[in-house]
């Protein structure tokens, strides 16, 4: 009964589960999203990953409320595992990429806060969304956006994949 009064975090489809937040410093929170965009992607020099600050909410239906603290973007930026931010805007063609101020196109990541599950397990979710860069005149992108959901255990000092799979929208 109390489950059903926390606004859906129990829900099998809301991130975590109803799983609390894990308490991690912030070299294992940067660690653990590195693993997650790693997972997604094979990060290289000519793919771009921007982060949008803004925390993926336990609700799917929900906005976030939440962003990313400067000291975690700069220490994705240092492993470089990400080139910079973008809060994307929307053009007026709604079937389209959203734009971010970039010189290149890439994928606008977004990702969720970090749940502890059994043990020394931790639950993430990472989105990724083509995004256009607003030099890009060629027109009409249609958008791709992925959600996965990443269950990492800790491995040499870093984080290992122990689960992934695409997240139910």
């Amino acid at each position: 009964m109390a489950l059903a009064c926390r606004g859906g975090e129990a829900d099998g489809n809301a991130r975590g589960g109803g799983l609390p937040e894990a308490n991690l410093p912030l070299a294992r929170q940067a660690s653990a999203y590195a693993t997650g965009m790693r997972g997604m992607f094979d990060v290289g020099p000519g793919l771009v990953l921007l982060l949008d600050p803004a925390i993926l909410p336990r609700s799917r239906t929900g906005e976030a409320t939440d962003s990313a603290g400067a000291d975690l973007l700069q220490a994705l930026r240092a492993t470089g595992t990400i080139q910079g931010t973008c809060a994307p805007r929307r053009g007026s063609e709604r079937r389209s990429a959203p734009i971010c101020d970039a010189e290149a196109a890439g994928y606008i990541i977004r990702v969720s806060d970090i749940f502890q599950a059994k043990g020394d397990t931790v639950q993430l979710y990472v989105t990724a969304e083509r995004y256009r860069a607003s030099r890009d005149t060629t027109g009409f992108q249609p958008p791709l956006r992925i959600e996965q959901r990443y269950d990492l255990t800790p491995r040499d000092g870093g984080w290992s994949v122990a689960r992934k799979a695409r997240a139910v929208r």
